[in-house]
């Protein structure tokens, strides 16, 4: 069946190749046979079932081409880059399936805005593994100088990373078996959001630092556990969150307390 439709599409993408190579040999062979108008109006006929194939072959390679555009725009639009990294899909993903969520990045303050989220996650048994940057550290001066745009100075970054510990600390008071919470001491050069339904990721949501550029509009990078799609890749961050766990400790609530209570 596949060689037959190989042999149709190779018919209809050469179609005026075939008629004008037909139509060529069919004048030779023949011409001796009619008149000098008769072939005349042969010639003019020819011509113009050329150029009617020519404009079939036009449309049948747009309709082509659009029907690739709208598959690649599918696949595009379903898993890969897109802008502003607060998008709702991932919440989404997660009060559907979601066993766990592991999330790294800068100061991660922007959980607290999803708080009604993260309680509904909670509130089904759900674990949420956070690591932000560690506050008042080189790390967070260098992402500080080097990544933030849209805090005002490196004092309201740091104290935006306390503000998120109290609120990691208060969950952690009320639901201590589902609250992770570790320190990263190195700049990170990238956000990570993973949601879990088993061992491995569901989906990984890769969000890129860069110089100065604003939250909402660096590049993110959807990736699933799909073999089909960007697997390599999907392994590569699997293994960053796997590294990042064993590098870091858990911090207990005690020593979020202290933290917090040092800064306040």
């Amino acid at each position: 069946m596949s060689f037959i439709k190989k042999v149709l599409r190779f018919f209809v993408e050469n179609i005026t190749t075939i008629f004008a190579i037909a139509g060529g040999v069919w004048v030779f062979f023949t011409y001796k046979k009619y008149e000098t108008n008769e072939l005349l109006n042969f010639i003019v006929s020819f011509l113009v079932l050329i150029a009617a194939t020519l404009l079939v072959e036009k449309l049948v390679t747009l309709a082509s081409i659009e029907k690739r555009l709208k598959v690649l725009e599918s696949k595009f639009n379903q898993s890969s880059i897109f802008l502003n990294c607060r998008t709702s899909e991932f919440w989404h993903d997660a009060q559907n399936v979601a066993k766990s969520i592991f999330i790294s990045g800068g100061s991660l303050h922007f959980i607290i805005e999803k708080s009604g989220e993260i309680e509904t996650l909670l509130s089904k048994g759900c674990i949420i593994e956070a690591i932000p940057v560690k506050p008042y550290s080189s790390a967070s001066a260098t992402l500080y100088n080097n990544v933030i745009k849209e805090v005002p100075s490196i004092d309201s970054f740091n104290n935006n990373i306390i503000q998120t510990l109290s609120y990691l600390y208060n969950l952690k008071l009320k639901y201590p078996h589902q609250i992770v919470v570790r320190l990263n001491d190195n700049m990170p050069s990238l956000g990570l959001f993973a949601i879990y339904k088993d061992k491995l990721p569901l989906n990984i949501q890769v969000n890129l630092f860069s110089e100065k550029v604003s939250y909402d509009k660096r590049l993110s990078i959807r990736l699933t556990n799909n073999p089909n799609e960007h697997y390599f890749a999907f392994q590569y961050f699997c293994n960053q969150i796997i590294y990042l766990k064993n590098r870091l400790p858990e911090c207990t609530a005690d020593k979020l307390k202290q933290i917090i209570e040092a800064h306040t």
